[in-house]
């Protein structure tokens, strides 16, 4: 039999054209070798029976997987119907159940992106708490080097190390792998068990620079036959030339299957996969000094996300998500076509846009978000020069961010009136005593059992252990001390840390209660999130008190009793089993994984939920946020880097709109059922007046709190604040309190804070450093030696990190740039206090030439 005729026989079995020829050559290979090695014919009938057990059950599973992908469909459809019963629109409902929505509609947070958020924190809080636990673990995971090599070596070869701390961390390490792992086979995926292997927090700008160096390289230190079992040598050039797309694009790593989803095997001869197994730990170790990044720690927290990514999309969309996401769109794009109360026109227009965003819109542009697509360069040498400019810009100009945040106790306030239904003054209470004092040993412990006090951690040690990445290290560990210094990562982490836990004992408090009985804003909050009375039921039960509250703890869900689950779990499993001894040890197996599987749920959607909803009271960007200021461009690309540029700094006032705006958090989240939404009359009216108390309340502490931000930044400056008589005044608090930053400034004025135009704003700050710079070239051509002096002194502080701290910059003013610019321009200081007057109305509160005398040196 010649080898067309075994490719036409496997094809005959059900494999498809590409996998029937793979194993044919992959057998052939197998004959070669072992007639090579003076093997007989029974040896190798062995192995090639082996293979035909192998493919057999690769058959198998792939039937379980269009099943699987089938039930996925089927409950994203319902949903979708669900929300469209609501009022949303088929677009609308699509990119709800993909990232959320602001709009209050029982289930609309429900979403991958939110699942996503609650694997993570799961996974990487409880494995800090258990670093934590750990006697000076967490000092060393910080700080030493060795330390980090020592546990990578105890990881992939376990009694390397006589060192007691080495040993626990190593095991936490693994045994947090080994969850995840079995945690995605639960939900799909095929991941073997490997002993010895330990992840790689792979560099793809080192990796991209020289393909051939990084091939060679790698194939000097792999374990090929455990890598990729059977692979000839053609194949496996082909398979690391893969493996390397893959690292590059940086898509999902443990998808089963799907085009545009790759996935990862442990082991298997007919799917490649990306995991590399080193020949030793000493290999491991030098292929992370030459091409990963960070440590065994940052690699976990790495591969902790990616692997938390992969699980959302595999328990909300199935093994194949695009596929799912395409048959939903291709669903309500029949139901359009056959739905004859439409007009012909709305009827093409609908459908058009439908498709549109499914190819190249806002549907696309989130799921590029949801699944990290967007996040991989094309180019990665230009994306890497990009964002060097971008951190730049960062540390250049928002230091007097921190002082901006002071207005984040209003919108703290505001979350908490929406969810609980507090009058405006307790909820301000709330807010502004959750910055006071420090939290306690035991409060910092069940935050992180909420998931918070993770992000600045992570952070932290990746930039300590980045900074062999050259220029883009270093800077990375620059930002992370700027934004430390600056005080803007403590005021943000603690508003995180404590809404979370404020969110979790409202939910504890009401344990006692019955759905029915309980706080009805909370209830309908809940209800925001997907949870329903048989959820809360058991919601109720994952309480436990710490000092004077009761906490909602998620991680209690994986002791909740089977008798409790039992409404949750499929139809087969509620009612007795079996009296058949096979089919008995089927459905004990069967109801065993949908109990661990719906405990491991009931955590995830608590935590995301507990994490999504934090984002309304501090503020942050969010997949929905990103889609729209990346439009689903990857970086390294001309269009993703200019998105890139223009939306630098715009994140905080887009969120803002999209969640406190279009989530209209003013009117308690009881009074928002039935809203009308939209732009129009109706909807602006519901908004007035459904909850008139929240809105007066929302609009005066907007006002205040802008103001004392204002005044802050004002007197950091050594300026009087502006005059509250004025409506211009009050006008820039509203927009100072409302996030638009940088939009306010030439909104109210000639030019923004950095003395760029407005179009040069809008365009970015890249662009407006690079208009600002024209402009003393400019004068130096037209002979305007003493202007072209104070500019390019400007332009130098405007653009130079640290020296703008809201706490530096006036000290640095006084004993330098004052006298600087006097010496370089004389008189300069007067025409500055003249411009701030006429243009501002403001003055200085020490007028730098009452004491600098004209040209430069003190009075």
């Amino acid at each position: 039999m010649n080898r067309a005729d075994c490719i036409h026989i496997l094809q005959q079995h059900g494999a498809t054209d590409a996998e029937a020829k793979q194993i044919v050559d992959a057998l052939l290979e197998e004959k070669r070798k072992v007639l090579a090695a003076g093997g007989n014919i029974q040896q190798l009938s062995a192995q090639w029976s082996e293979r035909a057990q192998q493919f057999a059950k690769e058959t198998q599973r792939k039937e379980y997987l269009k099943a699987l992908g089938v039930l996925r469909y089927s409950e994203r459809a319902a949903e979708v119907d669900a929300l469209m019963a609501q009022g949303a629109s088929a677009h609308d409902a699509i990119r709800t159940i993909l990232a959320g929505q602001s709009t209050y509609r029982e289930g609309g947070r429900q979403s991958v992106s939110a699942l996503r958020e609650g694997i993570y924190h799961a996974w990487a809080g409880g494995m800090l708490r258990e670093l934590d636990g750990i006697d000076g673990a967490m000092q060393l995971v910080r700080e030493d080097e060795v330390f980090h090599d020592a546990v990578l070596r105890e990881m992939r070869e376990p009694g390397t190390s006589q060192d007691a701390t080495v040993q626990q961390v190593a095991d936490i390490f693994n045994r947090y792998m080994e969850q995840s792992r079995q945690q995605l086979n639960d939900a799909g995926a095929y991941i073997g068990k490997i002993e010895g292997w330990t992840p790689q927090n792979h560099d793809p700008y080192k990796i991209a620079a020289d393909p051939a160096a990084w091939k060679k390289f790698v194939l000097d230190r792999l374990d090929v036959d455990r890598s990729f079992p059977g692979a000839t040598a053609q194949q496996l050039d082909e398979i690391l030339d893969r493996v390397r797309q893959d690292i590059l694009t940086g898509k999902p790593m443990f998808l089963p299957q799907g085009d545009s989803m790759p996935h990862a095997r442990a082991s298997g001869t007919f799917e490649h996969h990306r995991v590399l197994h080193f020949k030793d730990a000493e290999a491991a170790l030098e292929y992370h000094k030459a091409y990963g990044r960070g440590n065994i720690f940052t690699a976990m927290v790495t591969h902790l996300d990616h692997a938390a990514r992969s699980l959302a999309l595999l328990q909300r969309l199935g093994p194949n998500p695009w596929d799912t996401l395409t048959k939903l769109v291709g669903r309500e794009d029949y139901k359009l076509r056959t739905n004859t109360a439409l007009d012909a026109t709305t009827q093409m227009e609908t459908i058009e846009k439908l498709r549109a965003s499914l190819t190249g819109g806002s549907i696309r542009n989130i799921m590029r978000e949801v699944t990290g697509e967007v996040n991989a360069p094309v180019n990665p040498t230009a994306a890497r020069i990009m964002s060097c400019l971008r951190m730049w810009e960062n540390m250049s100009k928002l230091g007097a961010a921190t002082l901006s945040a002071l207005a984040d106790p209003f919108i703290k306030a505001s979350a908490i009136r929406t969810v609980t239904g507090k009058n405006w003054f307790q909820a301000m209470s709330d807010s502004v005593r959750q910055y006071i004092g420090r939290l306690t040993p035991e409060n910092r412990d069940v935050a992180r059992q909420l998931g918070s006090l993770l992000d600045h951690l992570r952070l932290d040690v990746a930039a300590r252990w980045d900074s062999d990445m050259g220029a883009m290290g270093r800077l990375g560990t620059l930002q992370e001390k700027f934004f430390k210094w600056s005080g803007l990562d403590w005021i943000t982490e603690r508003g995180k840390a404590a809404y979370n836990m404020f969110l979790s004992s409202e939910i504890g408090g009401q344990a006692g209660k019955s759905w029915a009985d309980m706080n009805a804003s909370l209830r309908a909050t809940l209800a925001f999130h997907g949870v329903d009375e048989v959820r809360w039921n058991l919601m109720r039960k994952m309480t436990e008190k710490h000092g004077e509250y009761t906490y909602f703890i998620p991680e209690l869900a994986q002791s909740l009793p089977e008798a409790d689950l039992l409404p949750l779990l499929p139809q087969k499993y509620q009612g007795p089993p079996p009296t058949d001894p096979k089919a008995l040890a089927a459905w004990t197996r069967g109801r065993e994984h949908a109990l661990r599987t719906t405990r491991d749920r009931l955590q995830f959607e608590a935590l995301g939920m507990l994490a999504d909803e934090t984002r309304f009271a501090i503020i942050e960007p969010d997949d929905a946020t990103r889609a729209m200021m990346r439009q689903g461009q990857r970086p390294g690309t001309f269009t993703g880097e200019l998105w890139r540029a223009i939306m630098q700094f715009k994140g905080f006032p887009m969120a803002y709109m999209q969640r406190v705006l279009g989530g209209r958090r003013w009117v308690r989240m009881d009074r928002q059922a039935g809203m009308r939404r939209g732009w129009n009359l109706r909807s602006a009216r519901d908004a007035m007046t459904q909850d008139m108390p929240g809105v007066v309340g929302f609009v005066l502490a907007s006002l205040a709190f802008g103001y004392v931000a204002g005044v802050c930044k004002d007197i950091s400056k050594g300026r009087t604040p502006r005059d509250p008589r004025k409506p211009e005044t009050w006008l820039a608090a509203a927009v100072q309190s409302g996030g638009a930053g940088i939009f306010g400034d030439f909104f109210l004025g000639k030019t923004n804070r950095y003395g760029n135009s407005a179009l040069e704003t809008a365009a970015g700050p890249i662009a407006g450093t690079i208009g600002e710079a024209v402009r003393p070239v400019g004068e130096l051509i037209r002979g305007d030696f003493r202007n072209a002096g104070e500019d390019t002194v400007r332009l130098a502080m405007s653009n130079t990190p640290f020296v703008n701290l809201w706490y530096t910059r006036s000290a640095l003013d006084w004993l330098l740039l004052y006298h600087v610019r006097e010496m370089l321009s004389p008189g300069t200081l007067r025409r500055t206090e003249r411009r701030m007057r006429e243009e501002f109305n403001q003055e200085y509160l020490f007028p730098p030439s009452r004491y600098i005398r004209r040209g430069g040196g003190w009075r």
